[in-house]
């Protein structure tokens, strides 16, 4: 709580001073893979709204520009070296990309969707589904869709709900190591299914 409240001092400024562009950079900032708290900007322009010291249209407008500018311009950067950068790392093989690329081309679009709601997952929407070579059209697609369910879940609960809304954040706050380690024991978990099946196919 003590810093969902740090970070709302912190967003308030910027938004008073900088309006809009500041909900714009936020989520372009966020979206293009680098952490930032996109969605506390997010909340705090919506919490603004609710004061009548902003629009909320105009803040969930705002807030999907930045972020589909951010995500596509991820999706290039990871789509243009993004692949050849992760297997330098020596995390990953090539034999591990094919299989998470015929994982993107089964559940690429969910994937796509649902990853603005957690925290490590909407920062790597982007870059991720570029390294794999996803379509496109088709993250696009599913990318605007996510962001527009994602962004007007939280401003539209956030501006309608402000006399409970520190409340909630509270509870979104306290829950998001959690959704943090799920996100990362998932993609551990992919990693080594990967690598146990590759072997147990070995003869």
């Amino acid at each position: 709580m003590e810093f969902l409240n740090h970070a709302l001092m912190v967003a308030g400024p910027y938004l008073q001073r900088y309006g809009y562009a500041a909900v714009v950079f936020g989520l372009f900032i966020e979206g293009i893979g680098i952490p930032f708290p996109g969605l506390t900007i997010l909340i705090a322009a919506a919490l603004l709204a609710g004061r009548g010291e902003m629009s909320l249209p105009l803040v969930f407008v705002s807030a999907i520009g930045g972020a589909l500018a951010g995500y596509n311009l991820g999706y290039r950067i990871g789509n243009f070296g993004g692949h050849r950068l992760l297997l330098r790392t020596r995390l990953v093989n090539r034999h591990h990309l094919r299989k998470l690329r015929r994982l993107y081309r089964r559940w690429g679009m969910p994937i796509v969707i649902i990853a603005p709601f957690f925290d490590g997952l909407r920062q790597l929407n982007g870059p991720v589904a570029g390294i794999i070579d996803m379509p496109w059209l088709r993250f696009a697609l599913a990318n605007a869709i996510g962001c527009i369910v994602w962004i007007g879940f939280w401003s539209i609960a956030a501006y309608t709900l402000s006399e409970h809304s520190m409340q909630a954040l509270a509870l979104a706050d306290r829950f998001r190591p959690w959704l943090i380690a799920t996100a990362i024991a998932l993609f551990i978990a992919l990693i080594l299914y990967l690598v146990t099946r590759d072997r147990t196919k070995r003869p």
